[in-house]
């Protein structure tokens, strides 16, 4: 799942395609949390949503400020890119 957000994030040129990726993080997200209702967020099916270190909203921007604290920082000029890539980041930081 990482490497097609990377194919994503390098798409994204303006406004539209960052807001295309914050929609694609939270449709992620809930097929996520309807797996895990219905018991079906065993680990193969996990891989194929992405793993998401956090459950909670304030556990992803707590990782997401830790990263950044930690130096982990995007690089690029273009800041809708480096915008997604922090709330990628947020996924998977530990």
């Amino acid at each position: 799942m990482m490497q097609d957000e990377d194919a994503q994030i390098a798409g994204i040129a303006d406004e539209a395609g960052f807001v295309a990726f914050v929609r694609h993080l939270a449709d992620e997200r809930l097929l996520l949390e309807q797996a895990r209702r219905e018991g079906r967020a065993e680990p193969g099916f996990l891989s194929g949503l992405g793993d998401w270190e956090y459950d909670s909203l304030s556990g992803y921007l707590d990782a997401i400020a830790a990263a950044w604290e930690a130096g982990i920082r995007p690089d690029g000029e273009n800041p809708w890119q480096r915008a997604a890539r922090i709330l990628q980041t947020g996924k998977y930081y530990e």
